[in-house]
Parts: structure tokens; sequence; C-alpha cells
């Protein structure tokens, strides 16, 4: 009886062993698989894919990238809200999945601060604002006089509800006071298409789209939505400065984990991701595609600034009427 007493005893204690969270220093141990919520193939697919790829040479374990796109990035980043918070299953997230999505839709399957463990800001990238090469719009001046005397004359192509050109013009719409026509596609290349084809008067479009198709003629660009002019488009001003004092919108990728991920595993990620963006080629990639590397900074710092994001893009939704629609 003692001896069957004493096996029991130690078969309880294999298993809370095995059981229990692996150590950082034993981490990782298998695959880490990181969740991007959008379809193969896209910008931000691609830059998923660089991370996977750099940070499991450091780490020494393959990182799997898995696509689960749906619902504006909600089925992918609920995905990982319910998933074990072991430092093997993480999620890309951006602007959308984190301060857009959970308040567009009446019931959201996640909550963008409480469900989710900041890990590390990836990039920025500022979003241009582009018109057919024959319209009237040369600046940011322009489009809001036009829309001033032709109230609801003049549209505008996104993504889709709640994708970034869409809360981008949202934020102008609100400080110009200005009424458009928004007009939503199921993805950037039909949304840009028809603004080169003079079906709608604008859209906002990532640096890559509108570079090239600047320098092609497809398209005028008069506006860039950060503070700052970028360096690939010097002549293009900001919309602070030619006509909208104080816009300022920048589009971002992080990675984050699942809440209540061990601190000593999230912290190993943290940094090893930290230093896969700060890499001279990484860099280099993401100056090709018009982004940038943003300031790192702890993961509490990341996680206030989620809080900021949530608030000040939650009260754009709400101003126009969108939170709560889907």
């Amino acid at each position: 009886m003692k001896r069957n007493r004493m096996l029991y005893y130690a078969m309880i204690a294999v298993t809370l062993v095995h059981a229990s969270p692996a150590p950082a220093e034993s981490y990782p141990s298998r695959p880490i698989t990181l969740v991007v919520p959008f379809a193969a193939g896209g910008g931000t697919d691609a830059l998923g894919r660089l991370v996977a790829l750099k940070l499991g040479a450091r780490l020494g374990k393959s990182v799997i990238v898995e696509n689960r796109p749906g619902a504006g990035s909600m089925l992918g980043a609920s995905a990982v809200a319910k998933a074990a918070p072991d430092g093997y299953t993480v999620l890309l997230v951006t602007n959308s999945a984190i301060a857009v999505t959970p308040i567009l839709y009446k019931t959201p399957l996640y909550d963008p601060i409480r469900d989710f463990a900041p890990l590390s800001m990836v990039s920025g990238s500022p979003f241009f604002l582009a018109v057919n090469p024959k319209s009237p719009i040369n600046s940011a001046s322009d489009l809001i006089r036009i829309a001033k005397d032709r109230p609801k004359a003049l549209s505008f192509s996104t993504a889709g509800l709640g994708s970034t050109a869409h809360i981008f013009m949202e934020l102008f719409i609100k400080k110009a006071g200005i009424e458009l026509i928004h007009v939503p596609y199921g993805g950037t290349a039909p949304a840009v298409n028809d603004v080169v084809a003079g079906h709608v008067d604008m859209t906002f479009a990532d640096p890559t789209v509108s570079i090239d198709m600047k320098k092609s003629g497809y398209l005028k660009l008069v506006g860039i939505s950060t503070k700052e002019r970028h360096s690939a488009a010097p002549d293009v001003p900001t919309i602070a400065e030619s006509g909208l004092p104080g816009y300022d919108a920048l589009a971002w990728v992080a990675i984050v984990a699942p809440a209540q991920t061990p601190t000593d595993i999230a912290e190993k990620l943290h940094a090893e991701i930290d230093r896969v963006v700060g890499a001279p080629e990484f860099i280099e990639f993401l100056e090709k595609n018009g982004s940038t590397v943003l300031k790192t900074q702890p993961m509490d710092g990341l996680r206030d600034f989620f809080k900021s994001e949530v608030g000040s893009w939650g009260q754009i939704l709400r101003d126009a009427s969108l939170a709560g629609t889907q």
C-alpha cells in the first residue's frame, strides 16, 4: 500500500512538472506559431513572414506563419486570445485589430487590452491621400473647399469598413468638418483601381502602392498622413501643412501574445523581436516598402499606447456612428 501511494504521488509530481510553463531558459523547446490575421500575399503578410524567419533564427526554433483572415482580423485575433499562454502562439496586430475591429462589432470576440500581452512594436507606415491625375484636388485645402461647396458630392474608396484607409479618412472628415461618400471594396487593389479609373474621387493608400503608381502617372498624391514628409516622395506635403493642421495618423504593426503569458517568456520574446526589427537588413526591408521601425518601448509602454489608440480611434468611430454597427 505504501509503495502504491509513493508511486501515485510521484506520478502527480511528474504531471505537474510537465503541465507547468517552461522557464525562459528552456524556452522555446518546439516551433512557435505566428498568426497573421490577413490573407497570404499582402504587405502585412510579407512583413510577418520576415519577422518569423529572423525570430526563428534567433530563438533556434522555427516560427511558423499561420494566416487566419476574416471579420476584419477578428478571427485570427480571437484564436490567439484563447490560445494557451505559453509563448508558443503569438499574433501580428495592426491598428485595426486593436483599436478598430473590437469597436465596430456589437459582440467582439476579444478585448484588445485585457486579452493580450503586448510584446513589441514592429513598424510604422504613413498613408498617402491619392486622387486621379486629372482631379482638381491638389491639396488637403482643395479637398476641404470642394467638399464644403458640394456636400456629399465627393467619394472615397477603401479596402473595407474599419480598414486603415477608412479610419484615416474618417479622421480627416471629422477634423475638416466635411461630408464624403464611403465606397468600401473587398481589398486595396480594387479600391485603388477605381480611383485610377475615375470612378471614385480619392483613397488613402500605403507607400508601396502610392509611390509606384505616382511614378507611373496613375495617381496624384496630394498629402501624407503623418507629421513628416516621406523620403521617397519629398514633394508631397503633409496633410497638416497643406490644409488640415493637427492631422497625424500612422499605420502600425506590433506583436502580442495571449494574456497571462509568463513574464520571463514574454520578456524573452520582447527582447528578441526588438533585436530582429533593429537589424540593418530588417530596417532596409522596411524602408524599401515605405515603412520605418518605431522607437522601442517597454511592454507596459506598449500597453499604454494600445489603450490610447483604442480611446482615440474609438471616439472617431463613435462620432461617425460606426461603433457597434457590425
